[in-house]
């Protein structure tokens, strides 16, 4: 597999090439011993074929621990997406990483994969903390990909200690995610009073007159809360 790299995974251990670092963070290759290496047979147990030198740049894998100190950002190809002809190929493919490896998926600027990650994610019934972690810890970064989970979030009803990770993405110029972090805040945290005190400090501090956001902020304020609206 081509390693021209579109999207950031995760940190992996260097070991003698990119390649070889690759496989063995996907446990497409294992360390069993210190100086031992091998294929994994997937039988459902736990035999192996060892192997003696990288398949990729032919590096003894007794020398490789000598580079296990350094660490690299390996950006993955996701050429194996690309070349999927159809959503069904993508989720296939998709479905067999770990969640938190998901995420990284969402800063892809193919907005057909995100969707479908999106759909993984709420599948598996991921947890509030854990999507909002994926937001506050900036590993979602995208702009659509942000909106993606805020829609996931906006379904569920969510503590008022993350009103304010959610607050903060209203104060975008994006108009589509401020749209979504609205619904997000409203929906989630219901008849709350700290909800009217954001959102008018939102409304009146950063929100152009008539104003989109404005509007938005008016129109909640005064049905909701029974607020005077503002001219």
């Amino acid at each position: 597999m081509m390693l021209d790299n579109k999207i950031k995974i995760k940190m992996y251990t260097k070991q003698c090439c990119e390649t070889m670092s690759y496989h063995l963070a996907e446990g497409l290759i294992k360390k069993y011993t210190s100086i031992c290496y091998g294929i994994p047979i997937m039988d459902g147990g736990d035999s192996y074929i060892q192997i003696f030198f990288c398949p990729w740049c032919g590096k003894e894998v007794e020398k490789l621990n000598k580079c296990q100190k350094k660490s690299v950002i390996l950006k993955s190809n996701i050429e194996f997406l690309d070349m999927a002809t159809d959503d069904l190929n993508i989720k296939q493919v998709l479905k067999n990483r770990q969640t938190k490896f998901l995420f990284a998926f969402l800063n892809n600027t193919n907005k057909r994969i995100i969707n479908i990650a999106c759909g993984i994610l709420l599948e598996r019934n991921v947890s509030s903390e854990c999507l909002i972690n994926a937001i506050a810890q900036k590993k979602v970064t995208s702009i659509y990909g942000k909106t993606s989970l805020l829609n996931l979030l906006s379904m569920r009803l969510l503590p008022v200690e993350y009103l304010p990770i959610i607050a903060k993405m209203l104060y975008t110029s994006n108009k589509n995610l401020m749209r979504s972090a609205f619904t997000c805040v409203t929906n989630c945290f219901k008849d709350n009073k700290e909800v009217e005190q954001m959102l008018k400090a939102w409304r009146d501090d950063y929100c152009p007159h008539n104003s989109t956001g404005y509007q938005l902020a008016n129109n909640y304020l005064a049905s909701s809360y029974g607020a005077k609206t503002h001219p």
